[in-house]
């Protein structure tokens, strides 16, 4: 498989039993399903996302998008979204990957999206939940961010809730629309404990 990074995927786990798995968010009573990404179903819904989240311009480095780009970046490993259970319509979704080659595969990295109408509806704290548990399951030994931006504190909120200690901070590492320079955070979660 080809990838933004140029290496594979870890081996291991393709399929992950207990999916689609039915979830109703607390915070609002929708429900969704968490599933697997699958290209026919999902991938207009996650790109349009992915779309809108470019323009916005203020959580992710990317500034231009096209479908190919997309695939190499966001859909390259595993990728998995959560779906309106009445629409079927994919509202967000994340990718789990090795963050490096070689002799530091065993980190991953993740990125998360979701569509800006279901924005603060807790979804993002879902998506942690699964992030960890599925990328323990992938085989991976830690998940570390390069890019956090100090602008999201949404992101920030949810990682350190999960674990996540921060381990580093870029300064201006990103030029973000409307906002300028802004540093970002790196931050780590063991997945041992």
């Amino acid at each position: 498989m080809s990838t933004a990074y140029g290496f594979e995927c870890k081996p291991g786990v393709t399929t992950f039993e207990g999916l689609p798995e039915r979830i109703i968010l607390s915070k609002t009573g929708l429900e969704v399903e968490f599933d697997v990404y699958r290209d026919d179903t999902d991938f207009r819904d996650m790109y349009t996302i992915w779309e809108e989240i470019v323009d916005e311009g203020k959580t992710y480095p990317q500034d231009t998008t096209t479908e190919e780009s997309f695939r190499g970046y966001f859909l390259s490993h595993n990728c998995f979204v959560f779906r309106l259970v009445d629409t079927r319509r994919t509202i967000g979704g994340f990718y789990i990957k090795p963050n490096f080659p070689g002799r530091s595969a065993h980190l991953a990295n993740c990125g998360l999206a979701v569509k800006m109408e279901y924005r603060s509806h807790g979804l993002g704290h879902y998506m942690m939940e699964r992030v960890i548990k599925y990328a323990k399951l992938i085989g991976y030994e830690a998940l570390y961010t390069n890019l956090v931006f100090c602008s999201n504190p949404a992101s920030i909120t949810v990682c350190k809730k999960y674990g996540f200690v921060e381990v580093g901070r870029l300064p201006r590492a990103g030029n973000l629309k409307g906002l300028g320079y802004v540093d970002a955070l790196q931050l780590y979660r063991d997945l041992s404990v």
